[in-house]
């Protein structure tokens, strides 16, 4: 491979050099693999030890979004090539920069993927088989890992017991898993090792194959639409790959465990009865600051961009989203109007529902404790007539004095006005 030297998109006086230590780069290889990171130096230390057993012809590159942690150190000492930004850009610049790095590069296949995640010897075999006849796949994942995307997940596309369950959720058995994978799909009469991903995916690991993904890309070099800054990027990009007739393949033979939502513990909550929402909402952001390691999934119920990509209720969840995500790292996921299948909140903590008509009684695959809150910006007649409102564990309403009208419908330590 050549050396390349990209332009940002940021700066215009900058450029990104793709450094090549000769331990870690095969002038061979025919697969590249982005790693992205930002902070969370533990868990970058156990990806890269899952790293040192892989036996694939692959180069692996690092792309950094301006960690403050040595994560950038620790990856340097241990030789692999790394781009380190020297201010956030954010999870999408990430992608694109490494999908336009492999644009210009002599790699066939291109893998990106998380910096929290175990990648068991065999895995990457089993993809870049996959990326021969599909030219964009992805993986398996536990329950747990795929997070909103069920369909993704072992648990869901094996009838495990409950002992496999916790077998494949345990860290320690990742290559384990990947081994009896291996050894069932090896037999011919498994032929059905793939499925194809309609709705969404769980960015965590996927794959793309030349030249058949540039005919999906958002702009010239650019796959990934760069107004996604850190959350919605599956989402848009699986739309605009399905109006390409690009399927996305899952390979049942590949499993990656993924650290997705360690949430917090549900003994941080109160019971229900004779409780102030909002002195329990702060009590939850105090345990999760008392305990970096557990972070939140938080789903927003809101209009599906396919059908009214201008919705007002969009626009304001991802801006507040992006706030979530920059300052605290929660984990975000949207749960777009599209029939029964935005009341599936497997693994999410706290829904925030922009959409008056969202039945939180049809809600299932939830946690015992999840929190619901409504987000009036409108419409507030309309909410409290629904027989489901009063159900909410929380709601916000777009000012004061919205807030004191639902207060007439609802006790008022559960309603907050925000202006």
């Amino acid at each position: 491979m050549q050396e390349i030297r990209l332009r940002s998109t940021t700066y215009d006086g900058k450029f990104h050099k793709l450094i090549k230590p000769i331990n870690h780069f095969k002038k061979t290889a025919s697969i590249l693999l982005i790693i992205t990171t930002n902070n969370h130096l533990n868990v970058t230390k156990q990806c890269i030890r899952s790293l040192s057993a892989l036996e694939d012809n692959l180069n692996i590159l690092f792309i950094d979004d301006a960690s403050t942690d040595k994560t950038v150190e620790y990856i340097k000492s241990h030789k692999y090539s790394i781009i380190s930004n020297d201010r956030p850009h954010g999870l999408t610049y990430s992608w694109n920069l490494g999908y336009k790095l492999w644009k210009a590069s002599n790699y066939t296949n291109l893998l990106i993927a998380n910096n929290d995640i175990l990648i068991p010897k065999g895995a990457i075999t089993q993809l870049n088989t996959f990326l021969k006849k599909y030219p964009f796949v992805t993986c398996m994942s536990s329950l747990k890992g795929v997070g909103h995307c069920p369909e993704q997940s072992i648990e869901y596309r094996f009838n495990l017991t409950t002992d496999e369950i916790n077998f494949v959720n345990d860290p320690i058995n990742y290559q384990l898993v990947q081994d009896n994978l291996q050894i069932l799909f090896s037999d011919n009469k498994q032929t059905n090792v793939h499925y194809h991903v309609r709705n969404r995916f769980n960015g965590f690991m996927f794959g793309f194959r030349k030249p058949d993904i540039y005919k999906a890309e958002y702009s010239k070099g650019i796959l990934f639409d760069p107004r996604n800054i850190n959350v919605g990027q599956e989402d848009e990009v699986i739309v605009r790959i399905n109006h390409t007739s690009i399927p996305l393949t899952l390979c049942k033979s590949a499993f990656i465990y993924h650290w997705k939502s360690v949430t917090v513990s549900q003994s941080y909550y109160l019971e229900r009865n004779n409780y102030d929402a909002r002195e329990e909402l702060s009590r939850y952001h105090r345990n999760l600051k008392n305990n970096h390691l557990q972070k939140p999934t938080i789903a927003f119920a809101v209009s599906d961009p396919k059908r009214n990509p201008l919705a007002g209720d969009l626009f304001t969840a991802k801006e507040f989203a992006y706030s979530l995500e920059s300052m605290l790292n929660w984990n975000i996921v949207y749960l777009y109007r599209r029939k029964n299948e935005w009341y599936n909140l497997t693994d999410v903590d706290i829904l925030i529902v922009m959409l008056d008509a969202y039945n939180i009684s049809k809600i299932y695959n939830s946690k015992p404790k999840l929190i619901t809150i409504a987000w009036m910006r409108n419409w507030f007649e309309k909410w409290i007539l629904w027989p489901w409102f009063s159900k909410y564990f929380f709601v916000l309403c777009s000012s004061n004095r919205a807030a004191k009208f639902v207060q007439k419908y609802m006790p008022s330590n559960k309603v907050q006005g925000l202006s």
